[in-house]
């Protein structure tokens, strides 16, 4: 039998799905971000599945768009060939068939609105992960990189000649060349949703992961005001006409207070491990552990991989720490040890400003005591 190959270090549903990795089916996920409100703010532990379960939503909402083509903008003949060829119908066609070939054998196949909203709608997706490292100005620069990558994959907004776009080009060419100001870099998300809106005559898809490590880290920086600052007009004009957005689903490890950043957001669901609406879509249940330890011929490994990996509880039921378990999987002696993850620099802040009698009662939960109140 072949050994299965353990998605290791795998963040891009495509190649997970196309390079054949093992994949614990969450597909059901696209039903429920349909089924869900508007803008849903969702938070999981780290390594639980965040950034492949966004992922999967782009390659599931993604329309077909043109290539990148800002840098033959200067070369008319060659421009206008690429930019006939991607609209050619029959290019478009293979992208949107390789696609939807990617959830051939998944369960969300069988939901009866299955194929009603796929590949239907424009998509950003970015991730503000790294961006609040260092003072202030590096951040501005880090997030000018980030929305630039994400402008570049959009530049086709470029050929669009409509005198409605005009007001919006410099704005968008800046962007792509990092040379915004920070007033329009803050605005940036806003304008990208915007202009989707413009070309496509379609509501867009925004997809942000984690919104909430920026002042993680700023938060022992020095900078975490001035940066709170920014983003929060940042997600504020984003969100705040949500009449031209489809859906909007921000992840991150922490539930930051709407009043700190999120205030822009009139209407989300905020969606955390407490909840039940989304509780088997991140980290692995039961019944998929066993199912992917019965696919590596590990069945044995279930009741000590409960006791090390399965203290998670999500909505009704426990869940298994994924990077934990997959890390145990490929290591030919199955070292059963919890993976240091890392950003908990707020964990450690916080428990410096702690008095000694909470760090004592902290140690004896860790030695397996109990509290009771």
């Amino acid at each position: 039998m072949k050994t299965p190959r353990l998605p290791v270090g795998i963040k891009d549903f495509k190649e997970l799905i196309t390079d054949n990795y093992i994949f614990v089916d969450k597909s059901d996920f696209i039903r429920e971000v349909i089924d869900a409100p508007k803008v849903n703010i969702i938070t999981r532990p780290q390594a639980f599945g965040k950034t492949l379960n966004l992922s999967m939503l782009r390659y599931y909402f993604e329309k077909p768009y043109p290539p990148c083509v800002h840098h033959l903008l200067d070369e008319p003949q060659e421009y206008f060939r690429l930019m006939a060829s991607a609209g050619n119908v029959n290019a478009h066609a293979t992208v949107t068939d390789e696609n939807t070939k990617l959830f051939d054998n998944l369960t969300i196949v069988n939901w009866v609105d299955y194929q009603k909203y796929m590949h239907k709608y424009p998509v950003i997706s970015i991730s503000l992960d790294d961006i609040g490292k260092g003072p202030i100005d590096m951040c501005m620069k880090r997030l000018a990189e980030v929305m630039s990558r994400e402008f570049e994959r959009h530049d086709y907004l470029l050929s669009n000649d409509s005198d409605t776009f005009e007001m919006d080009r410099k704005d968008f060419t800046q962007i792509l060349n990092r040379t915004a100001s920070p007033f329009v870099l803050q605005s940036s998300l806003y304008l990208l949703i915007r202009m989707l809106h413009k070309f496509h005559n379609e509501k867009v898809v925004v997809l942000v992961d984690d919104y909430d490590k920026p002042l993680q880290m700023a938060f022992t920086g020095g900078h975490y005001d001035e940066l709170k600052n920014f983003l929060q007009v940042f997600f504020e004009t984003a969100f705040r006409d949500n009449s031209i957005i489809f859906r909007g689903i921000v992840c991150g490890n922490l539930l930051i207070p709407d009043e700190t950043v999120l205030g822009g957001f009139d209407a989300f669901q905020a969606d955390t491990l407490l909840n039940d609406t989304m509780d088997k879509s991140f980290g692995f249940t039961e019944s998929e552990m066993k199912e992917l330890l019965d696919k590596c011929m590990l069945e044995w490994l279930y009741e000590p991989m409960s006791h090390w990996f399965g203290g998670f509880i999500s909505g009704k039921g426990h869940l298994f720490n994924p990077k934990s378990v997959i890390g145990c999987l490929q290591n030919s002696d199955h070292d059963l040890k919890v993976y240091t993850l890392k950003d908990n620099c707020i964990i450690k802040e916080l428990l410096q400003m702690c008095p000694f009698t909470t760090i004592e009662i902290i140690k004896s939960l860790l030695e397996g005591d109990h509290l009771v109140s």
